[in-house]
């Protein structure tokens, strides 16, 4: 069983996390648990919670505050699930995006359901996937016979 990061994360001083989340998510915000709600609390208090607003797509909206950040900091990373397929469909550059989803694109999964569990991440490689032409010669990544997980525990 894997546990923890894949790799640590450094330490950003002047970076904070955004969570974007649709407003539909809070619309029984009273009958969530206690522990929950002051989750929920210490976001909005610290700034770093944002709702979007109803009959809007929220994806668009963290979309672009990724692709945002990452352009002011180029180690920024999007945290999510979402395969972002339907989306790179609708974009102008598609081969583009998808390189850009290719760099800062961040998996995460939970073991089970035990409230103690850490999640695992699954960070972008420190390389191009991609087979890449450089002075007339082709360069073709190879995949590690195994890879390593580091807990942080």
């Amino acid at each position: 069983m894997r546990e923890g990061l894949t790799h640590p994360i450094p330490p950003q001083p002047r970076v904070k996390p955004l969570i974007i989340l649709h407003e539909r998510h809070f619309y029984n915000e009273r009958t969530l648990p206690w522990q929950d709600t002051q989750i929920i609390q210490r976001w909005r208090s610290a700034g770093i919670l944002y709702t979007t607003p109803k009959q809007m797509n929220d994806d668009w909206f963290w979309l672009y505050a990724s692709v945002l950040s990452t352009t002011a900091n180029s180690s920024s990373i999007i945290i999510s699930n979402d395969q972002m397929r339907d989306h790179h469909f609708q974009m102008l550059s598609m081969k583009h995006f998808l390189k850009w989803r290719e760099r800062h694109w961040v998996n995460f999964e939970f073991f089970d359901r035990d409230y103690r569990t850490r999640p695992t991440f699954d960070f972008p490689t420190p390389y191009s996937i991609r087979m890449q032409p450089l002075d007339g010669h082709w360069f073709f990544p190879v995949r590690p016979r195994h890879s390593a997980t580091i807990d942080v525990n």
